[in-house]
């Protein structure tokens, strides 16, 4: 769940340096309306996205690899999650393959997104993720 109004600070931020350390460039420019600056509840939207699929890797040992956790709106209109570099590799530490779902939805001064990862069958056989069975 990410708050707006924090997701316009990191807009606001010297002249957008946290947004920047965030979201990619083709991130910005889909969070961007028609004059060219970006949505704060889009971005929020797209923050937790990143925050939840993060989530997804069950892992305390690294911080969130936020440029490595790329969203963009597909052509139905979802969002779609690619992973690359560093999070690709938390992603397959913890047993993830296959597409990660993720839902995000927006009420007030909040966004809240949900993240559903696909764990390799031997994961399930061996324990490590037996509450998806």
């Amino acid at each position: 769940m990410v708050l707006v109004s924090r997701a316009d600070e990191f807009i606001q931020s010297d002249a957008g340096v946290l947004l920047r350390r965030a979201l990619t460039a083709d991130e910005i420019t889909e969070s961007s309306r028609a004059h060219g600056h970006p949505d704060p509840c889009t971005v929020a939207g797209k923050l937790a996205i990143k925050e939840a699929v993060f989530k997804t890797f069950q892992t305390t040992q690294a911080m969130v690899p936020w440029l490595t956790i790329q969203t963009r709106k597909s052509a139905g209109g979802w969002p779609e999650v690619t992973l690359v570099g560093r999070a690709r590799k938390l992603a397959g530490d913890a047993g993830l393959r296959g597409r990660i779902s993720v839902s995000v939805s927006s009420a007030g001064a909040f966004v809240v997104a949900v993240a559903m990862a696909t764990f390799h069958e031997q994961e399930i056989l061996d324990g490590g993720a037996t509450h998806f069975q």
